[in-house]
């Protein structure tokens, strides 16, 4: 799966995409520059990606927009309006990428992932915080630094 970002885009959709990238199994960060998205579209279309995400800014929130493949086209599925609360990582990026083959995803909040990747007895994953949707990865119980709010969500049909 591809994740990449608006044509303007500003440092924190670029850092909040390559810190998905590094969370997330099985997504790679592809930088825009002047790319038009159709392009990006036929090569995911080509490698068989079922989702793309593109993430761009609204008032300093991030937009996460999910297209999903439908009759060999991308259509606007969802949108996640996020709020970004801490987005570092405590731990270096080759350990991180080293634990998240198996992702623990209990309320579902990256439903784009592929199913080999999702485990709920994974010990990495996303997972919900005392606080109403708020959501930080963790391993072992142990945080990692990168905790969001999902402020608003819109299906699309």
């Amino acid at each position: 799966m591809f994740v990449t970002v608006s044509r303007k885009s500003n440092l924190l959709e670029k850092r909040f995409s390559k810190y998905l990238t590094k969370y997330l199994p099985g997504m790679n960060y592809l930088p825009r520059g002047k790319t038009p998205l159709l392009k990006f579209f036929k090569q995911a279309l080509y490698l068989g990606h079922r989702y793309f995400l593109i993430v761009s800014s609204i008032k300093g929130n991030i937009l996460l927009s999910v297209y999903a493949l439908r009759e060999d086209s991308y259509f606007l599925e969802r949108e996640y309006l996020i709020e970004v609360i801490d987005l570092r990582h405590l731990k270096s990026f080759s350990y991180i990428s080293s634990v998240n083959s198996s992702f623990n995803d209990l309320k579902k909040v990256f439903y784009f992932l592929e199913k080999k990747y999702l485990s709920l007895k994974s010990n990495f994953g996303v997972f919900q915080t005392s606080e109403e949707n708020v959501f930080n990865f963790l391993e072992n119980e142990e945080y990692l630094g990168f905790k969001f709010k999902i402020v608003k969500v819109s299906n699309f049909d």
